[in-house]
């Protein structure tokens, strides 16, 4: 079985790293265009069983988009480490009420620290919430009744820094969340003029504080959990096989070859699938696992959390 370090693999990582500016324009333009779309549908037609509809489809494509600022944080977006960070910013992260430059450092850390206590993510995929099968339905339960919005307006309220902003330094994070609000102001204004105001309330905060934070929520823990916390990485690394409609709602934009990218981070999603085609075909072994389907698995987890309880509790 040959190496990641050896000669080949090293050309095979170049050859794949290349990075297309068109995709990064039709990345940009296929999913913002959805999303305007699905908002233009409702409020052409005004079908309440439209904007049911509309709903989670709009939490899938926000998903979409954390995904390709997820791109942008690598700089794999597009050739110019600017326009990552502008697009990135101001056209993926911002929208979602998400800052920028402090969750791209977050992330890179992730990827130094995975597996470990100290990665800045733990929390997503370990620790006691996760020590039961009740406990895992409970935490998935509370981020789909909106736990993201209440956990970091609570903090605020209580004199501290949120969770969402504290990773950044106290000028970049001022910065940023003066960003963030001209941004959501820009949004509002948008739908007020070519929508309907409760369209944003409705249509874009709701969902993004509901339903998309439990997608990205089930598939952060997915990624990386493992029932012994003391694990190495090597069994926390995961690829799986999803279904479309799993595509589309818990892992767009090639997130589903999520070992694939940890072990070769400089390789743009739309080349994963390639690239994984070309390791299994030339014998090259990664960290990392195949799964099957995210809700196959997700149930599985939670039953096993279920009997080891059990167990230790005899």
């Amino acid at each position: 079985m040959n190496a990641l370090s050896d000669a080949g693999t090293k050309q095979l990582v170049l050859a794949y790293s290349r990075i297309s500016n068109v995709r990064g324009l039709v990345d940009l333009a296929l999913h913002w265009g959805s999303i305007i779309l699905v908002l233009y549908a409702v409020y052409y037609f005004q079908s309440i069983l439209l904007a049911m509809v509309a709903f989670p489809l709009i939490a899938g494509l926000q998903n979409s988009l954390a995904s390709l600022a997820h791109e942008t944080f690598h700089c794999k977006a597009f050739t110019s480490r600017k326009l990552n960070s502008i697009v990135g910013s101001f056209l993926y992260s911002y929208p979602l009420g998400v800052p920028y430059q402090s969750y791209r450092k977050r992330h890179l850390e992730h990827h130094r620290e995975v597996g470990y206590r100290s990665d800045p993510d733990w929390d997503n995929y370990q620790g006691p919430q996760f020590g039961s099968t009740a406990r895992i339905y409970r935490f998935f339960i509370s981020k789909l009744f909106g736990a993201y919005l209440f956990v970091n307006v609570f903090t605020l309220l209580g004199g501290e820094k949120p969770p969402i902003l504290s990773e950044g330094q106290q000028e970049e994070t001022t910065r940023e969340v003066i960003y963030l609000a001209l941004t959501q102001l820009a949004l509002f204004a948008l739908f007020a003029l070519f929508l309907s105001w409760w369209m944003y309330v409705v249509l874009w905060l709701l969902p993004l504080v509901t339903l998309t934070s439990f997608l990205i929520g089930t598939r952060a823990y997915l990624e990386h959990n493992d029932p012994d916390e003391d694990s190495g990485v090597d069994v926390r690394l995961f690829d799986y096989s999803p279904g479309w409609l799993q595509h589309f709602f818990i892992s767009p934009c090639h997130f589903h070859l999520h070992a694939v990218h940890h072990a070769f981070p400089a390789v743009p999603h739309y080349r994963l699938d390639a690239m994984k085609a070309q390791l299994a075909q030339r014998d090259i072994a990664y960290p990392g696992q195949d799964r099957p389907g995210y809700i196959q698995v997700f149930f599985s987890q939670a039953r096993k959390r279920n009997t080891e309880s059990r167990l230790e509790s005899r």
